[in-house]
C-alpha cells in the first residue's frame, strides 16, 4: 500500500473511519492531539505519535518517518521501541509511514531489534510527481 507523504495522516484518518474507530487523535487535530509518551524518569525524552487510533478493545499508534535515512539512529529506535510497547500494553499495533525506498532497511532493522511494528511505505511527492509526469509521456 503506497501512500503520498503530504496525505498520509489525512488518508490513515479516512481508513480509520471506516473500520468504525472509537477515537481518533492526529497532530493535525485541534481537538484532540495524542500525549505525548517517555519512559519516565528524569531528562527522559518524550516522544508524540503522529495518530493514535482507538477501538473497541485495542489502539494502534502511527508514526510518520519522514526525516528517515538509510542509518536509523537511536533516537528513531527508542522512539519505535517506546510505541511498539504502548500499543502493545493497549492490545494495538505500532504503524511505522517511511519512504518506500527505506522501507526493506527499516523492516530489517525491526526485525533485528525484535520491534513490534508494520511498515507503511510511502512515495515522497516529488517523485508521485516526477512518476505522473513519466506515465504522460509513456501515453503519448
Amino acid at each position: 500500500m503506497a501512500i503520498l507523504l503530504k496525505g498520509a495522516l489525512q488518508q490513515i484518518i479516512k481508513s480509520t473511519n471506516k473500520e468504525e474507530a472509537q477515537e481518533v487523535e492526529s497532530v493535525m487535530s485541534n481537538d484532540k492531539r495524542p500525549e505525548w509518551l517517555s519512559f519516565g524518569g528524569y531528562n527522559s525524552k518524550k516522544y508524540q505519535p503522529d495518530a493514535v487510533v482507538r477501538y473497541k478493545g485495542y489502539t494502534d499508534i502511527y508514526s510518520i518517518e519522514n526525516k528517515l535515512s538509510r542509518k536509523v539512529t537511536s533516537d528513531h529506535l527508542q522512539k519505535w521501541i517506546l510505541f511498539s510497547l504502548e500499543a502493545r500494553k493497549m492490545g494495538g499495533m505500532l504503524y511505522l509511514i517511511v519512504d518506500d525506498s527505506l522501507g526493506k532497511d527499516v523492516k530489517e532493522v525491526l526485525a533485528q531489534k525484535k520491534i513490534r511494528a508494520e511498515v507503511i511505505p510511502v512515495v515522497p511527492e516529488k517523485k508521485a510527481a516526477s512518476a505522473a509526469v513519466a506515465a504522460k509521456k509513456a501515453k503519448k
